[in-house]
């Protein structure tokens, strides 16, 4: 077999204590993480393999601390570093200035979700679970299916709030509704796309607020089949 291998590194700061989601572009199959606990201090280090998560017994990784140089193991997700591989499914909406299409992942339409701001909405597909931030009043773009779908989806274009009534829904695209006469929603066709991360997940104790820190790591890949190696017993003529 040929190998190729692709590498990568990412640097930040820890923020709120969440688990962090690491897109490499790749199934990596060897990771290190440096986390630096204190300044001028050693940092901590954090050693995963793939193999190792996919083995009987997990290990997350296998941490050495920076200020003693001990070792440990991290036998939980949370605790260590973990595969992601997600897809999530959703739609494109075009730029109606000819940008980029917009990636949209629809709820299903309520009267009882405030439109103009204030919540927040988790969606999960693919055993993973992304919590959208709250909604501001100067935000608008959100995209609903209605709650018997017809084949179209809604954009927020203009957010007043929790809508009264659920609109009867529009289906030529460009054109509009609303919501008891106050959230304005526009027809958008519905063009579904998936859109994948494949990567690691730092778990969530490894992290503290107001660290610096640096993920490495490598995939070595298949890219073709030249077929088993072959030994040969050479005998020089005389």
């Amino acid at each position: 077999m040929s190998m190729t291998t692709k590498s990568g590194i990412k640097r930040w700061t820890a923020d709120n204590a969440l688990a962090k989601i690491v897109n490499c572009g790749c199934k990596p199959d060897t990771a290190i993480l440096r986390v630096n606990v204190a300044t001028g201090q050693t940092p901590d280090e954090y050693y995963w393999n793939r193999l190792d998560e996919a083995a009987a017994a997990p290990v997350y990784a296998v941490k050495v601390t920076g200020s003693s140089g001990a070792n440990s193991v991290a036998t939980t997700a949370a605790t260590g570093i973990s595969a992601v591989s997600i897809q999530y499914d959703g739609v494109l909406i075009s730029d109606p200035v000819g940008g980029d299409d917009k990636f949209a992942i629809p709820e299903t339409y309520s009267t009882s979700q405030n439109y103009a701001g204030g919540q927040t909405y988790t969606q999960s597909q693919s055993g993973e679970t992304t919590t959208i931030a709250a909604r501001s009043t100067s935000v608008i773009g959100m995209v609903v299916r209605p709650t018997t779908k017809n084949g179209f989806v809604y954009e927020l274009t203009t957010a007043t709030g929790a809508g009264t009534t659920e609109p009867t829904w529009t289906t030529v695209p460009g054109t509009t509704c609303t919501d008891g006469g106050s959230n304005v929603w526009t027809c958008r066709t519905e063009k579904t796309a998936s859109r994948g991360c494949y990567g690691l997940k730092i778990g969530a104790s490894i992290q503290t607020d107001g660290q610096f820190c640096t993920l490495e790591w490598a995939s070595h890949e298949v890219c073709k089949d030249v077929g088993d190696s072959v030994s040969y017993n050479l005998v020089n003529p005389m």
